[in-house]
């Protein structure tokens, strides 16, 4: 081919893709009937029941997205049918990183029923995520509400139950959460904000949570699901100086937050009213169960001069008693120690976690079967 031959062929192709690419009338109505009938199969398709059914590991932003889990979790157990005695725990990594696993609680738990001649089944649910706060714990223990049937188990710390709300607009909150959850709104309202305002369709109410989940969705539509990371400190502690820092920090963190008296808090009150409006959906217990703390980061808990924690467990038995509910504190008894710890919030030793979950199924046990008349 000749050089003019070449250069018309080269002035063919780019008229052909300025042609193409040239905006017009027709082009733009085409996108944009595109773009709504996108958006109007996003509204039917994404929905609580897809979002349960999927793999959480397909929409995971990353191994650490722990929240998906639990929106999945907590939305699988709502849909559920009642099982006969679902043991419900809410909390943070603390807690979780406390147990062996998810299927050896269940396990301990349904021998220990057994030895007191309970022979129900035995459903163990562990809605956590890294970092739950407060507002979390309210909207996911009223979304599994009469779901829970043996127990629900709600973890606390001094710093979530003493939390003051500064500021309740919780934009971050809003983009943990797919529950539309009737309590959390209340909440909104008595903190003195309006909840969010909604449109009734899913995937435009919750695009905040939906959106980077879906991106990474069709980041693996070929590919292998993420497998979430274990939570932190699980196999191996922090050790000198490096611990030191870790404790520091949280106990710098900690007595900012401890600020007054614990009975001044709005904390209290959230739990309060998550108690009574699990107790008016179900018969089932509630445990209030003390999250894990290094000793030394209880220790340096102070009000002024005065030591917190002490104080602080007192005045949550009283609260958990008038509320019809159980507070537990169960390292001591566990024998759990300072070397156990792999920061100033997480158990890393195994034989520490193997105490505390077969302590913690004991006492779920005694709890339930004093409770409820058992199934035999």
């Amino acid at each position: 081919m000749t050089d003019d031959g070449h250069a018309l062929e080269g002035s063919a192709w780019r008229e052909f893709l300025v042609a193409a690419t040239r905006p017009s009338p027709a082009a733009t109505i085409g996108m944009l009937a595109v773009a709504l009938l996108l958006l109007a199969a996003a509204a039917f398709v994404v929905a609580p029941r897809l979002v349960e059914s999927v793999d959480p590991g397909r929409i995971m932003v990353d191994a650490g997205d722990h929240d998906v889990v639990l929106m999945h979790r907590t939305l699988r157990l709502s849909s559920a049918p009642a099982g006969p005695c679902v043991v419900a725990l809410i909390g943070s990594s603390s807690v979780d990183c406390a147990l062996t696993s998810e299927a050896d609680l269940e396990a301990r738990l349904a021998a220990a029923l057994r030895a007191r001649g309970d022979r129900r089944p035995v459903d163990v649910r562990l809605l956590i995520t890294a970092g739950m706060t407060l507002w979390q714990r309210c909207s996911v223990s009223d979304r599994v509400g009469d779901r829970a049937t043996g127990a629900l188990v709600i973890a606390v710390e001094p710093d979530v139950s003493a939390w003051e709300m500064l500021d309740p607009a919780l934009t971050t909150e809003l983009e943990r959460d797919l529950l539309d959850s009737p309590a959390l709104a209340e909440e909104y309202r008595i903190a003195g904000f309006e909840p969010p305002a909604t449109t009734g369709v899913y995937v435009v109410d919750h695009f905040d949570f939906l959106a980077p989940r879906v991106r990474a969705g069709l980041r693996r539509l070929l590919g292998p699901p993420v497998t979430l990371a274990a939570l932190p400190q699980q196999t191996r502690g922090l050790e000198g100086p490096a611990l030191e820092r870790n404790l520091r920090k949280f106990i710098q963190f900690g007595n900012r937050r401890l600020a007054r008296p614990l009975a001044s808090h709005h904390g209290l009150e959230i739990l309060g009213r998550m108690i009574e409006r699990f107790h008016a959906r179900s018969p089932a217990p509630v445990v209030l169960l003390e999250s894990p703390r290094h000793p030394k980061l209880r220790a340096a808990l102070r009000l002024g001069e005065d030591a917190w924690f002490e104080p602080y467990r007192a005045v949550m038995a009283e609260f958990a008693a008038a509320h019809g509910a159980a507070s537990w504190c169960l390292d001591v008894d566990a024998g759990v120690s300072a070397s156990d710890y792999g920061d100033a919030l997480h158990l890393y030793a195994w034989e520490a976690r193997e105490r505390f979950t077969t302590l913690l199924a004991e006492r779920l046990a005694g709890l339930m079967a004093a409770a409820a008349v058992p199934a035999r």
